[in-house]
């Protein structure tokens, strides 16, 4: 792919869509740092983060979905959600255990964030 810009502003919702072989998907694992670039640079919030392996990109707040319907079956579509920001918690597998003051908090916290994520897409109705 060559030659590729994009810029994404606070609380814009943008989407990238092709044909198959557009590079779409070439783009997004650039991003995330999963394909390191072969040129240029991906900046996040004034700083660039070409380089950064997946999981430092992820704590900025930059992460990717998949096509796949639901990640896990058993679970609503509020815990998928939750499950998927447990990487910002503020708690450990002790804290989770005991069900701690911070386990409760930071677990309040991750619900409310979810629904209105969920809210933004009109999805509220489905969270259970």
């Amino acid at each position: 792919m060559d030659e590729f810009s994009l810029d994404v502003w606070p609380r814009e919702l943008v989407s990238l869509i092709g044909p198959n072989g557009a590079g779409k998907t070439t783009v997004f694992n650039a991003i995330t740092g999963v394909h390191p670039l072969a040129g240029g640079a991906v900046h996040f919030d004034g700083r660039a983060i070409s380089g950064l392996p997946p999981h430092r990109v992820a704590k900025l707040g930059i992460a990717r979905t998949f096509q796949n319907i639901r990640l896990f079956k058993g679970l609503t579509v509020l815990d998928n959600l939750r499950a998927a920001m447990h990487q910002d918690s503020d708690y450990d597998l002790l804290r989770a255990a005991v069900r701690s003051r911070t386990w409760a908090a930071t677990e309040a916290s991750l619900e409310t964030h979810a629904m209105a994520l969920l809210q933004v897409f009109g999805l509220e109705g489905r969270a259970a």
